[in-house]
């Protein structure tokens, strides 16, 4: 066993020592309890069981299983062992959970094991462990790959930390959120324990453990069995052996939540025969449970929490909440100070029950007062909402007025004032006694004005800006300020945060028109989250509810291209374009028109696409002006789309305009502005000029990294831009350097948005491997990327991938492999996908064959490979790279 260790401990510094590592620490799993995991971690070394079971693995470490080498035992249990590995059959090291279910294992707990992986690889969300592969062993014995994650269990993360109840309960959201994507997708998880929700080391929980979880299939409804549970966490109905449902991990969530609160469990007793005993006594509320502690290291509990952690644990399951999304909205009311539902579902509950006790008497006592009641109520709140409505709408009028002439005092550029600097000025005079008379002194009034300002913001891109003043009226919630809150958090990248802003914009009942901006604000959240099922379902209802459905179909197209069914999106764009003609021109068209444009060009329709990029852009410049954001993002499609079909001039002069515009209003740390630097270092980068590329991507990448999070897509975007520029600059440390961590930033991703960007990172790893002579690595690498996107609904440009494959083959030699890449390449360069500004290099790719080949039609394709090249400029490193092949030829 000793040799075994260290065998391990070993593999494990070999792994760290790698150029592309995946994790920091020593031991990249500190305390992975869960997959049925028996051994113990104490002072961050993992005790394991004394003995193994019969007939256990016996192998030296490290050995196979399929594509991976074990080389460390993270623990056993009934379902299996767990083991720490890494992938062998990539260059990229990827440690992993592996969990493989023991060969002599009965039938039911195979097909136990093969539920589990079943249920893992559908679940993608940033608190549940990822799903990564799964297979069969030499032997027959089904296995799975789940992430390996560094982190401690839930209760053991809180008390190290020192967590505040507040913190506390954040985080306890988070789980909450992953329990109810996971009942959405009809599984019930059933062993909900903190063993089995890990805390990493940024402060993330970590849903693990589905081993005995249940997708709820059609013919069971919401009901299932099971005699398997931890005792101390579940249900009265699980411990009594009868049917559970999706409210029976409600129940274990009041444990945990109880546990959170108070340090303590809510039941005593130390099997299920002693629990039984405790299920119809109501647990002690957190709050006394708090009191009667000899030592005081939990905070006081409100009557509130007190409420919403007993309503979960109610002993039938039709009393507690409805669902976790109920449960986490009660929690977010709390922090929020707002009422909780579940106080009025409490005395609702009395009510009835007295009702029923007593009906005739209830009727006839209580009609009439009730009657007399609401009447009273409802004239008082009409008349205070009238008067409160007039003195509002003054108060914003008198505002407005007030921001236009005092924006300029002189009159000397009132004509060419920005709308920027309009904002910019009343964000400076808020809260100075001559700005009070535009308020009157009303906090209300106050904050009404700061929520419009920072929804003004938005639109112009200001996020920060706009969060502060959401932070100044935060004393006023509203629906509105959510959605605009929810806006601002996504334009930062912050996709958790806006989805909570738009729930809680969704439970203060907003009117129609708000709600539907809500739903359309989480639907775009989920999308960027890669839950692309939850957000059409999410568009789809709020379309039947909104009274204006044109922005919704306009979010459901986009939706649509987002998520590869481009032809249904484009059906869409176009019934929503034929309903918009006529009628007066708007930003919807100009909308509607850039996704189109989308659309055509990745379906091959260029000239098509082209007119509707040209379109969408003069909307958004004669409506908003050439420097509004909007206009920005359209320009640089356009400029972008020039620079995909050759028209390097075009491109350069609509780049560099639009990036002086931008600079003039917003200066040099706006997004926007940041978007059109990242096409201009392309541009420049395809002309060779290198040093000037990579100031531009830098200024773009530092910009992003200030505005969104690290793993936002685009920063991940500019990550790759400057490491591909870096490359063409010899300066292969840097790109190395730089690459190893885009690449453990994309993993930190749901696994439904890793695979894109991971091909952008590999095809340049793949070109830094060629580089440095390592031709077989390069070719797994780039193979690898040309499997996962050679599909006709990927948009990724594969020519130069497979050139790049091209030259790997050649300088091994292996002549017949280079054709077959090149073929492929010719191929793409003449279909829907091909990309006219990289023809040359599938041309070339080609001629460089037929030179191996000792063919006499090499110099005729080089020649064409040549004319090609010249659309990327005469002195450009197409051009220069086609002529050396041309000399080289006999």
């Amino acid at each position: 066993m000793g040799n075994q260790e260290d065998d391990g401990a070993d593999a494990l510094l070999r792994l760290k020592q790698r150029r592309f590592q995946l994790a920091e620490s020593d031991c990249p799993t500190r305390a992975f309890e869960a997959l049925e995991v028996t051994g113990q971690f104490i002072d961050g070394q993992l005790i394991e069981p004394a003995s193994r079971q019969p007939g256990d693995e016996t192998r030296p470490f490290p050995f196979r299983i399929g594509p991976y080498r074990a080389f460390k035992v993270l623990g056993r249990g009934g379902m299996g062992v767990v083991y720490l590995a890494e992938r062998v059959d990539s260059d990229l090291d990827q440690l992993v959970a592996l969990k493989v279910l023991p060969i002599w294992a009965q039938p039911h707990e195979r097909t136990r094991f093969l539920q589990e992986r079943q249920i893992l690889a559908r679940m993608e969300h940033p608190h549940i462990a990822h799903f990564l592969d799964g297979g069969m062993t030499d032997e027959g014995a089904p296995y799975f790959a789940m992430e390996a994650i560094e982190g401690v269990p839930l209760i053991e993360h809180v008390r190290q930390v020192g967590l505040s109840q507040s913190e506390r309960l954040h985080l306890f959201l988070k789980i909450c959120h992953a329990v109810h994507y996971a009942h959405q997708r009809l599984v019930v998880h059933r062993d909900l324990k903190p063993s089995n929700i890990l805390v990493d080391r940024s402060g993330e929980p970590k849903l693990l453990d589905f081993g005995i979880a249940k997708i709820l299939s059609d013919n069971e409804g919401t009901l299932t069995a099971s005699s398997m549970m931890t005792p101390a966490y579940a249900a009265p109905e699980q411990l009594l052996g009868q049917a559970v449902s999706t409210l029976t991990d409600v129940y274990s969530l009041g444990v945990l939540l109880y546990e959170l609160l108070t340090g303590s469990r809510p039941r005593a007793g130390a099997n299920i025969a002693e629990l039984v005993q405790t299920i119809e006594v109501v647990p002690q509320p957190p709050s006394r449970m708090v009191l009667t502690q000899s030592t005081k290291t939990m905070e006081g509990v409100h009557p509130d929490l007190d409420l919403i952690t007993l309503t979960a644990l109610q002993r039938e399951p039709a009393r507690r909440y409805p669902s976790v999304e109920a449960l986490a909205q009660d929690l977010r009311a709390f922090l929020a100070k707002r009422p909780i539902s579940a106080r009025a579902d409490s005395w609702s509950y009395r009510w009835s029950k007295w009702i029923a006790r007593n009906p005739i008497a209830a009727i006839s006592a209580s009609l009439g007062l009730l009657a007399l009641c609401a009447a009273l109520l409802i004239s008082i709140h009409m008349y205070q909402r009238a008067n409160a409505q007039a003195r509002k709408a003054d108060a914003v009028k008198e505002f407005m007025l007030n921001m236009f002439s005092t924006a300029d005092a002189s009159g000397a550029r009132a004509a060419n004032i920005t709308v920027r600097e309009l904002l910019d000025s009343s964000f400076e005079r808020i809260g100075s006694q001559e700005f009070g008379q535009s308020w009157h002194g009303d906090a209300e009034i106050l904050a009404e004005i700061q929520t419009g300002m920072a929804s003004a913001y938005v639109n112009v891109g200001e996020f920060q800006r706009a969060l502060e003043l959401l932070g100044a009226a935060k004393e006023f919630p509203s629906a509105a300020a959510s959605w605009t809150s929810a806006q601002a958090l996504r334009g930062q990248g912050d996709l958790l945060a806006a989805r909570a802003a738009a729930l809680d914009g969704l439970a203060r009942t907003p009117n129609l028109a708000t709600e539907a901006k809500l739903q359309a604000e989480l639907a775009a959240t989920d999308a960027d989250l890669g839950d692309f099922s939850g957000a059409e379902q999410r568009l789809r209802l709020a379309i039947e509810r909104a009274p204006e459905q044109m922005p919704l179909l306009i979010a459901l197209a986009d939706l649509l291209g987002k998520s590869d069914r481009t032809q249904e999106a484009l059906r869409l764009l176009e019934s929503l374009r034929m309903q918009r003609s006529g009628s007066a021109i708007s930003t919807d068209l100009a909308a509607i028109e850039l996704l189109r444009a989308d659309a055509l060009e990745s379906l091959g329709q260029r000239s098509e696409a082209a007119k509707s990029y040209q379109t969408a852009r003069d909307i958004y410049t004669n409506l908003l002006g050439s420097s509004h954001p909007k206009t920005l993002l359209a320009r640089d499609a356009l400029a972008f789309f020039q620079l995909r079909g050759g028209d390097i001039d075009a491109a350069q002069q609509e780049l560099e305009e639009a990036t002086a515009d931008g600079v003039r209003v917003y200066g040099e740390n706006h997004y926007a502005v940041a978007t059109l630097r990242t096409s201009l270092s392309t541009l420049l980068t395809r002309g060779g000029n290198f040093e000037k590329a990579l100031d531009y991507a830098q200024s773009a990448l530092s910009t992003r990294a200030r505005i969104f999070a690290a793993n936002a897509p685009a920063v991940l975007e500019s990550r790759n831009i400057v490491a591909t520029i870096l490359l063409r600059l010899g300066r292969f440390e840097q790109a190395q350097e730089l690459m190893q961590g885009t690449i453990s930033a994309i993993r930190t991703l749901p696994a439904s948005m890793q695979a894109r960007k991971l091909s952008s990172a590999e095809s340049r790893i793949g070109d830094l491997l060629r580089t440095q002579g390592k031709h077989r690595e390069a070719i797994t690498v780039l193979e690898a990327v040309v499997r996962r996107e050679d599909r006709a609904d990927s948009s990724f440009d594969l020519q130069p991938t497979l050139f790049n494959l091209v030259r790997c083959a050649l300088s091994l030699g292996d002549i017949k492999l280079a054709r077959s890449f090149a073929e492929h390449s010719v191929r793409l360069s003449e279909g829907a996908r091909g990309v006219a500004a990289h023809r040359w290099t599938s041309l070339l790719s080609l001629g460089m064959v037929e030179r191996a080949e000792g063919k006499a039609s090499a110099k005729q394709t080089l020649e064409q490979a040549r004319i090609a090249a010249l659309d990327n400029g005469e002195d450009s490193p197409a051009v220069k790279t086609v002529l050396a092949e041309l000399a080289r030829l006999p």
